[in-house]
């Protein structure tokens, strides 16, 4: 399966976990406010209810129009409240259906025994309307502790029902998170297996053709982007190592049919054909550029961009392993990407056409000098640059060949809090000598044999950043310019660098 359709897979899969919780989560809010809303309501009705009873105390104790007042207002407002309760969800109730019968029972008992009252004053009534009276006072008590007693246990039906939607919600809480610790372990494992691990062996591929070894790929016979820039670095490599051996063996050819002026025809013959061989290994390097720069840095996107989702939108679920897992990707994705760059590097200075020119030396470099005081603005590094040196080459080379030493000068010497980087020409014999020196760390001379060669480095990647390409380019361009270049170096003194042109 092609990464890229990983990709999208991963994409969709978590929109629809997304688009799950978010429903979900709205669902559970509607259905705890429907349940607190239920729980209010219900409690203004005890409360409300409460009241009322105790008015009527207040009114059949001392009837008067001020005490039936204020009972008939109450009583409304617990109907309000009921109608409420009927509205939040709770129509169908049996309980809220039984209190609403008592409820206006209740006003029928009430006006009933305000009519008794009225009767009972008039010095004409008989004594039945006195019985009367008390049958009236005795069933409007009684409406009233029922209604007391239906809305005590419908407050406590609203309170069981709230505390189930709250033990539902936290049961369902319970369960997305488990989704989504699920999802992160399947996340783990696809980058893990898909991504990191073909990466950690397209990466020994690359030591071993480093150390001179053309062969297996440890494993790397997959259909997908990896598999394809594994296959076609791996033909790539097998191709120069022919290249070269046909180029030593040319070599010697040449010598030989130099001296001898009636073989001349055959040598021509001879430099046609590795002319050919030669330019179709260009066409399989621009073939293998092209799919580096195409193929590859899609996945090392999608990597750096999951790495970076999954922090931000699942960061506070992760544990510090997880956070460092995550980094170490990123970081593995950058670095490879950096990789990428300077190999496409190599690759252009080996192939581009030289195009001479007076190129001035000295101006180019205070340029790059600046470039390099505006990224690191609080360093104090002072160039010491001759003006007025210049060479005869091609400038977009010459410029990387600069950049590449200077930008060593300046790394080198970052833990110099004064450093000094040089830059000038020396007379050596006949021909001028070009110089680079800092004051930075330096190195072994015992090791100065794998200065100029890819992927060798003189220090750690923990200590000083790289990929051991930056030298292995300049090297190219100083022989393509007909020069050479070697360096002189004493740890923790500094280093100079010396080429020709």
């Amino acid at each position: 399966m092609r990464i890229k359709t990983i990709l999208i897979g991963g994409t969709l899969a978590s929109g629809a976990v997304v688009a799950v919780v978010i429903g979900y989560l709205l669902a559970a809010a509607w259905t705890v406010d429907d349940s607190l809303s239920q729980d209010t309501i219900t409690g203004a009705i005890i409360a409300s209810t409460f009241e009322q009873s105790q008015i009527l105390n207040d009114f059949l104790l001392y009837p008067g129009e001020r005490a039936r007042s204020q009972w008939v207002r109450k009583h409304e407002a617990v109907g309000y409240l009921l109608d409420d309760l009927a509205k939040a969800g709770r129509e169908e109730d049996p309980l809220l259906t039984r209190m609403r019968t008592i409820h206006r029972k209740q006003m029928e008992s009430f006006a009933r025994l305000i009519e008794a009252l009225r009767s009972a004053n008039d010095d004409q009534v008989a004594g039945g309307a006195l019985n009367e009276l008390h049958e009236h006072r005795i069933e409007v008590r009684s409406a009233s502790r029922t209604m007391l007693s239906l809305a005590t246990e419908l407050g406590q039906e609203a309170e069981e029902s709230l505390f189930r939607t709250l033990y539902g919600l936290a049961w369902g809480v319970a369960v997305l998170v488990a989704g989504m610790a699920a999802l992160l372990a399947g996340v783990w494992f696809i980058l893990g297996w898909r991504v990191v691990r073909p990466m950690a062996g397209l990466a020994r591929g690359i030591s071993d053709f480093r150390g001179g070894l053309v062969g297996k790929w440890h494993g790397i016979q997959r259909e997908d982007e990896i598999g394809d820039v594994a296959r076609a670095f791996e033909q790539m490599a097998g191709n120069l190592k022919t290249v070269m051996v046909s180029r030593d063996e040319l070599a010697m050819e040449v010598k030989i049919r130099r001296r001898a002026e009636c073989e001349a025809q055959e040598l021509a013959e001879s430099l046609n054909r590795r002319t050919s061989e030669l330019d179709s290994v260009n066409k399989e390097l621009e073939t293998f550029a092209y799919s580096v720069s195409h193929d590859l840095r899609a996945p090392l996107r999608g990597m750096a961009g999951f790495c970076q989702a999954l922090v931000e939108d699942y960061g506070d679920k992760l544990d510090d392993t997880g956070k460092d897992y995550v980094r170490r990707i990123s970081a593995a994705s950058k670095r490879m990407g950096q990789l990428i760059d300077d190999l496409l590097t190599l690759s252009r200075v080996t192939r581009i056409e030289v195009k001479r020119s007076d190129v001035n030396l000295s101006d180019m470099a205070e340029t790059i000098a600046e470039q390099l005081r505006r990224g690191e603005p609080d360093r104090k590094v002072e160039f010491k640059i001759k003006p007025g040196v210049t060479a005869q080459g091609d400038e977009a080379l010459l410029r990387t060949m600069l950049e590449n030493l200077l930008g060593n000068a300046w790394k080198y010497s970052a833990k110099n809090p004064r450093a000094t980087i040089e830059f000038g020409i020396a007379a050596n014999g006949p021909e001028p000598t070009f110089y680079i020196r800092d004051d930075g760390v330096g190195f072994d001379m015992a090791h100065a044999d794998k200065l100029f060669k890819p992927f060798q480095r003189l220090h750690g990647s923990t200590e000083f950043e790289g990929t051991g390409i930056g030298l292995a380019s300049v090297a190219n361009i100083v022989r393509r310019h007909g020069g050479r270049i070697w360096a002189d170096s004493t740890p923790d003194v500094g280093t100079t660098m010396r080429f020709t042109l």
